[in-house]
């Protein structure tokens, strides 16, 4: 004479205790995972606007005669300073574009830059982007089209 249990011997009790422990371990292995992976991707956005933020303050005095010119110094339009600052947006429009930087917080960092940067120095910036038109500045124009899309608040003039 046997007596019945839930399980049909001791053997396959053990087999289906192991089975919930080694999912209850996977969930918490994904879980785990995924924390890991919003960590790299928090790590990733920070170094990326350190790394910005480096490459445009290498530009500030552009940035104070693009913030002091009203409207524009029409030397500003073929400076070779301006177009390495045109370079960094570009870089920019690159880590938005890929999603290391998310749009947000492009407009709160970098937005006021754009927007001087079209206001003040437009005629300078379109002579650049046209001379590479089709080979080059694609994540420039994208940048300048997100942020105008984004942030319709800002005086952004169309891409066109």
């Amino acid at each position: 004479m046997t007596v019945e249990t839930g399980c049909a011997s001791w053997v396959g009790c053990a087999s289906d205790i192991a089975q919930i422990v080694g999912l209850l371990l996977a969930i918490i292995a994904v879980v785990w995972g995924y924390r890991q992976l919003r960590a790299a991707i928090a790590s990733a956005q920070s170094q990326s606007v350190l790394a910005l933020d480096q490459a445009f303050a290498q530009f500030e005095p552009l940035r104070r005669a693009l913030n002091a010119s009203v409207p524009a110094d029409p030397e500003l339009d073929d400076d070779i300073s301006l177009r390495r600052y045109v370079a960094v947006f570009e870089r920019l429009g690159l880590l938005l574009k890929t999603g290391v930087v998310n749009e947000r917080l492009a407009n709160q960092l970098y937005g006021s830059r754009l927007e001087t940067l079209l206001e003040k120095a437009e005629k300078g910036v379109r002579k650049i982007v046209r001379e590479r038109e089709g080979r080059g500045w694609e994540n420039f124009i994208y940048l300048w089209k997100r942020m105008r899309t984004v942030a319709p608040d800002r005086k952004l003039p169309d891409v066109g």
